[in-house]
């Protein structure tokens, strides 16, 4: 059984370069690997992550699972739950590295997909239901935000804008911790 390690969506998420009025939220053109630190600015991580390109599934350190284990046991619970999760990264990405409203909208829906999809999943573990419970709040903070971003864009609202722009950024801001956390829970 394969085991997929789950990357960040937050490298991808922040590559908004909507021009709005006097507001443009910008990042570099994409060149590899980056990031909106809590104090909002763009951060270069390529020596981090020269392996794989944001949504990419990261090669497993150990198997997470032999074939003799149930497909209930937390191994195949995690499995199960980072399959999601990275098939949702993988959907969304290059939806978010964009200057059309529509496609970011798209990317938005996907995040309501993986969403639902993430929570069909039930586990057993305690520990894997609240990182299950973090990522659903999370995604769906990210796709409000979004959809208030194109809104503000839409109406010309640069006020709107920024708010939403700011919430995007504090919504992302714990991903890379959860995901650090989840991917050494689940091996």
């Amino acid at each position: 059984m394969a085991f997929f390690r789950l990357k960040p969506l937050l490298p991808v998420a922040i590559f908004l370069s909507i021009p709005l009025g006097s507001l443009t939220a910008q990042a570099q053109p994409y060149e590899g690997c980056y990031f909106i630190n809590p104090a909002g600015a763009i951060v270069n991580l390529n020596e981090l992550c020269r392996t794989s390109a944001p949504g990419d599934l990261a090669p497993p350190q150990e198997p997470l699972s032999n074939e003799n284990e149930s497909e209930n046991s937390p191994a195949s619970e995690c499995e199960q739950l980072l399959t999601i999760i990275n098939e949702g990264v993988n959907n969304t990405s290059n939806l978010t590295n964009t200057d059309d409203p529509e496609a970011l909208l798209t990317s938005a829906d996907g995040l309501d997909r993986t969403v639902r999809q993430i929570a069909g999943v039930t586990s057993s573990d305690s520990t894997l239901e609240v990182y299950r419970a973090q990522f659903i709040q999370m995604y769906q903070q990210i796709g409000q935000a979004i959809r208030e971003f194109v809104r503000a864009d839409r109406e010309e609202d640069p006020s709107t804008a920024a708010s939403a722009l700011t919430a995007l950024q504090a919504t992302t801001a714990p991903e890379a911790q959860l995901v650090e956390d989840i991917n050494q829970y689940c091996s």
